[in-house]
């Protein structure tokens, strides 16, 4: 069975995103409750550095889209259906997240996508839902 895919059918490759600022690994203990002898398994296994990124899940999010919308010349309003997934869990995103989120798109120029909600068990699992 063969698929045909219409001359208006688009994807894009290479999504930018960003992973947050580097910090020294010691600078986590101050924000968990680390023991030194963690600090230094960290970094025996090879950590040296943690991400951190001070903006909001919808700062975040549109940050992505938007750059990845200009790098592949693509206005955010041509864009007919989004899928957001999501590996966070429910103790960590407020329904004031989601609508923050859903209200940043719209300002974004996502005034009549579809919007497709995924969410995962795990962070390993956004590659298969991409």
């Amino acid at each position: 069975m063969s698929t045909t895919i219409s001359s208006s059918s688009r994807f894009l490759s290479h999504i930018a995103y960003t992973v947050g600022t580097g910090k020294p690994i010691e600078a986590l203990s101050e924000k968990e409750d680390l023991t030194t002898e963690t600090i230094e398994q960290l970094r025996k296994n090879g950590l040296d550095q943690w991400r951190e990124d001070e903006r909001s899940i919808p700062e975040m999010c549109i940050a992505s889209a938007t750059e990845t919308l200009r790098s592949a010349s693509l206005p955010s309003t041509d864009v007919r259906t989004l899928v957001l997934a999501s590996s966070n869990s429910d103790a960590m995103v407020s329904d004031d997240d989601e609508t923050n989120l859903f209200a940043s798109l719209h300002e974004a120029g996502f005034e009549r996508a579809r919007i497709l909600g995924l969410t995962l068990q795990s962070c390993s699992a956004s590659g298969e839902a991409l």
